[in-house]
């Protein structure tokens, strides 16, 4: 069907320009587009004027501005934000002068009179910027949201090659390090982007879980200071090889132990201390920039009692009552007793808002969202999807999609490819089969498509201390450079 999406790109009143404001029983407002529909406030953030009734998301919050102008706040608690070339989007999480309009009133029924013959006695407004229907989005997209390839699909000799981007992870590298094989290695090669650890301050400890049990949203962290990440991300991204962040926006670190003992008002609440120094408690972070400073209430908990989580969630289901993750479950409980972010409240939303937005001011383009089974689609795509992404993807595991994740966030990992690249190269010893079509193994996870797939060779959550055959490892030798040379090779 064809989007009837909002934008604001006439300079002049018109028609298409006008909107009804129709008061509703809670105190909120409904904008009508005539001949159109409802306008709708999406979780992608699209305003789309074709829904034939008021729901949840058809409801907006009149905000009146000292200046005299208004603002409009959607269901999602964001603000309606007319864009320089025409982009009109709910998607700010503050009201600045692009979330600012003008109402002009106008009387309809002589208009209407002259325009389409028929007549009304509504009185309509509009905005300086005029929300109107355009022809910048696709008229014939299925859905304004869909994100976009990062490649074309094919390339080289006469455009006719299939083609895939290319990421290299250098895990737990430090940031001088990463700078340096950007520059001398990964460029030169046409790699097309590297992948680091978690880059928010962490608890302290030389385990590599420590760096995904954040306890600020500074960014000095074991792999360096906040200037040589800003620094590493500068010199990869001059080199041609853009960076890939590990992020986490589902929960907090567990306390320290001292943090763990019964407390009074006396206490210190926050006594435990993160790698940079800044100091966090139970369910507590005091923050190492200012505005990430979060307080119990911050985190799904108990009612009544916040330093208590309001479920769990771990081995060996990983299940909270339903049979499946992907319904969102497990959105409110603590993953392995780490402290799950309330995304639903402002101020969190706020918080995740700023750091994301300051990796991508820094240069960061490409993301990969641990732990996305355990997080609502709607708060986690309200907050990446303000920016711009060359690449998303999310951890993911053995789950069928059910075609939300993908269409708001970003692609699935695909583990269980290399399960198998790994299992029959290193395993299979009858080399005649190579012949009966063995490496035709096809996609890995049920149900996920090639086009929204990351396939890996490697992964963190699967590593050995030694080598073992049927684990892709570079414990393994020879073995591993076969199995990745057949990964970048094979026809896809």
């Amino acid at each position: 069907r064809v989007l009837k999406v909002v934008v604001a790109n006439s300079k002049t009143d018109g028609p298409d320009s006008r909107f009804q404001i129709l008061p509703n029983a809670d105190g909120t407002v409904a904008l009508l587009a005539p001949g159109s529909g409802y306008v709708s406030a999406q979780p992608s953030f699209a305003l789309i004027a074709d829904r034939p009734e008021v729901g949840g998301w058809e409801k907006f919050l009149i905000i009146q501005n000292d200046d005299g102008t208004v603002s409009f706040k959607t269901a999602h608690g964001l603000y309606v934000s007319a864009r320089s070339g025409g982009a009109v989007l709910a998607s700010s999480g503050a009201i600045q002068a692009w979330e600012k309009f003008q109402v002009v009133r106008h009387n309809l029924r002589n208009a209407t009179r002259e325009e389409s013959n028929t007549s009304t006695t509504t009185t309509t407004t509009t905005t300086t910027t005029t929300l109107q229907l355009g022809d910048e989005v696709n008229p014939n997209a299925s859905v304004y949201s869909d994100l976009c390839e990062f490649q074309e699909g094919t390339g080289g000799r006469g455009g006719r090659d299939r083609r895939a981007p290319i990421f290299v992870k250098l895990w737990e590298w430090n940031y001088n390090d990463i700078a340096r094989e950007c520059k001398e290695y990964l460029g030169p090669n046409g790699f097309d982007a590297v992948q680091v650890s978690p880059v928010a301050e962490h608890k302290r400890g030389a385990q590599w879980w420590t760096k995904y049990q954040p306890i600020s949203f500074g960014l000095s962290t074991r792999s360096g200071t906040a200037e040589e990440f800003r620094s590493m991300v500068a010199d990869c991204r001059a080199a041609g090889v853009q960076v890939v962040v590990d992020l986490i926006l589902n929960h907090i670190a567990t306390p320290c132990d001292a943090a763990r003992r019964p407390s009074d008002d006396d206490v210190d609440v926050a006594p435990c201390k993160g790698w940079n120094g800044s100091t966090y408690g139970n369910r507590r972070i005091s923050g190492a920039r200012g505005w990430d400073a979060a307080r119990p209430e911050f985190f799904h908990h108990k009612p009544g009692n916040p330093l208590r989580g309001l479920c769990g969630v771990g081995a060996p289901t990983y299940l909270c009552g339903s049979p499946v993750t992907t319904d969102c479950s497990c959105c409110k409980c603590d993953l392995h007793g780490l402290p799950d972010w309330n995304t639903e409240l402002a101020d969190v939303a706020e918080i995740h808002y700023r750091h994301v937005k300051e990796l991508h001011d820094l240069g960061v383009t490409m993301l990969r969202v641990d732990a996305a089974l355990y997080e609502d689609v709607g708060e986690v795509s309200r907050t990446l999807n303000r920016f711009p992404w060359d690449y998303v993807y999310m951890e993911w595991w053995g789950e069928y999609p059910v075609g939300l994740h993908d269409k708001y966030i970003g692609q699935y990992r695909d583990v269980a490819l290399t399960w198998k690249i790994s299992d029959t190269l290193a395993s299979e010893k009858n080399l005649s089969k190579f012949a009966s079509g063995i490496f035709d193994l096809g996609q890995g996870v049920f149900g996920i498509p090639d086009e929204k797939a990351m396939y890996p060779i490697a992964y963190h959550d699967k590593r050995t201390d030694t080598a073992v055959q049927e684990v892709a490892s570079y414990k393994n030798g020879l073995e591993y450079h076969q199995q990745q040379k057949f990964l970048m090779a094979a026809q896809r």
